[in-house]
């Protein structure tokens, strides 16, 4: 913005020079339809900004929209593996202790005597 505020201060001072020779008339006109083409420009640039910053702030809306939609669904998601989860614990049985047994379960590998009774 400063940059553009001194461009103009040194035009208008070219302008104001202009005025003061002799058959400026011609120069001014040139100088005034050239800053208002700048003008017209710099209008047709910032008109373009706008549009451009309007429709990627309707697209971030959209993509918000589309993001709490998806969110609502992960919950109803997650709900309902819970309920899934609360369902399966309610119908399995507790498990029942294994009975211990008589005999010890290892094998056992002495020799045998043959014969001997």
């Amino acid at each position: 913005m400063a940059l553009w505020c001194r461009v103009l201060a040194r035009r208008l001072r070219s302008l104001d020079d202009a005025e003061t020779r002799d058959g400026g008339t011609s120069e001014i006109e040139a100088s005034i339809a050239r800053l208002a083409k700048e003008v017209d420009a710099l209008n047709a640039a910032v008109a373009t900004a706008r549009f451009e910053t309007d429709e990627r702030g309707d697209r971030m809306k959209d993509q918000l929209a589309q993001a709490d939609d998806r969110i609502g669904r992960m919950e109803m998601l997650l709900a309902s593996f819970e309920e899934i989860e609360e369902q399966a614990a309610e119908g399995v049985p507790e498990p029942a202790p294994a009975p211990e047994p008589a005999t010890p379960l290892m094998p056992s590998f002495r020799a045998r005597k043959v014969g001997a009774a």
